[in-house]
């Protein structure tokens, strides 16, 4: 992490915690001095779908030597429930909590508290853009049920989709079967069975989406460009409503080539300046790019 590239009111030598909460995991960042001096891991957590996450983000905040946390957390929408989880955990931390969704937190650390769309695909999907005059746009972020288009979850759901066909015989005979059934760890049949018992489980299939994208079957190729597409359709929606601006893909899925490549075709799209944990780390210094 570069000290000179963060404004000199975040310089503040008392390390604070960062905390970026995902569908999958979880990961901290302690900043003092403007770097990274810790990181670390926990467990997915979301606001909308986990009950007692409150409880379990103190406890994590307790356990560093921290004088400040922000945290991105997935399913907060709206300034009044980031304000409400903000006041009851910096309660519960005893030391003050700033929440905020986590695509928030993930565009400050994308372009460190300056203008332009984030778009964040983790286990699920969501864009913000925030321009010069602080204009906000969102686009996706509706949930596993009706949206998170381009998502890890929505890649092996689209895989399965697509193995399934081919067993039914809708789609020609293709080698997805195989690839889903040895990431899954057993038969196609049997993950159907899975998925039904537990429908709220997105690991289950989020969990595929590392086999997909480190495939060259050209139906795996073509699953990984159809998400790139969908993520790119986010950004365009954000930037329909806000004008040019920079784009930044953010999240595990991006680690793939091709999604990159689709995502990338007709937009002007930048690196990420910090990751999201260390954009929460920001907000516990007192950035303050968006609490919504």
């Amino acid at each position: 992490m570069d000290e000179a590239r963060l404004a000199p009111g975040l310089r503040r030598s008392e390390p604070v915690l960062g905390i970026d909460c995902g569908g999958s995991s979880t990961r901290l960042a302690v900043v003092a001095e403007g770097r990274v001096v810790g990181r670390g891991r926990a467990g997915p957590f979301n606001a909308l779908l986990q009950s007692g996450a409150a409880a379990e983000l103190a406890a994590i905040i307790g356990r560093h030597k921290v004088v400040a946390a922000g945290i991105g957390l997935p399913g907060v929408r709206t300034a009044a429930l980031a304000l409400e989880l903000s006041q009851h955990l910096s309660a519960a931390a005893g030391l003050p909590v700033t929440v905020c969704s986590d695509a928030a937190a993930a565009h400050l650390g994308a372009f460190g508290g300056g203008s332009g769309v984030a778009v964040v695909s983790g286990t699920g999907s969501v864009a913000l853009g925030i321009d010069d005059e602080g204009r906000e746009a969102w686009a996706g972020g509706h949930g596993f049920l009706l949206g998170d288009e381009g998502g890890a979850y929505w890649i092996g759901r689209q895989a399965v989709r697509r193995a399934l066909r081919a067993v039914d015989g809708v789609e020609p005979a293709n080698a997805l079967t195989a690839l889903v059934e040895a990431a899954a760890g057993c038969e196609l049949e049997a993950l159907v069975a899975a998925l039904h018992r537990a429908p709220g489980d997105r690991s289950l299939l989020a969990r595929l989406a590392p086999a997909i994208a480190g495939s060259a079957l050209p139906e795996a190729i073509e699953v990984l460009e159809a998400a790139g597409r969908a993520l790119g359709e986010l950004a365009d929606a954000v930037l329909g409503r806000l004008g040019p601006l920079r784009v930044c893909g953010v999240g595990g899925v991006f680690a793939s080539s091709y999604v990159r490549t689709a995502f990338a075709t007709g937009r002007e799209v930048v690196d990420a300046c910090f990751e999201p944990e260390v954009g929460a780390a920001m907000l516990a210094l007192g950035a303050r790019r968006p609490l919504s």
